[in-house]
């Protein structure tokens, strides 16, 4: 997986296999360690993946539209512009 240090993702998201018996000082250790391990998010490291990638965004020449009406008449009134 992109953006995650080795073994990560698979630390994150491999289920816990335990179950009973689990002492509780065993369930805190390993939410410690699931919360050190977390990947840092934010748009710093979203610029820094592109920038590994050759920054492919920059070629690309889009419009978002979102919102819960008008997407489809707002679609077409771009498309005429084009």
């Amino acid at each position: 997986m992109v953006g995650f240090p080795n073994g990560v993702a698979r630390r994150l998201f491999t289920p816990y296999r335990g179950g009973a018996g689990m002492e509780c000082h065993e369930a805190v250790n390993r939410l410690e360690r699931l919360r050190r391990s977390r990947p840092k998010l934010g748009t710093d490291t979203t610029a820094a993946l592109l920038a590994a990638l050759g920054d492919p965004h920059d070629d690309l020449d889009a419009v978002q539209i979102t919102g819960l009406n008008g997407k489809g008449s707002t679609t077409r009134v771009l498309r005429e512009q084009t």
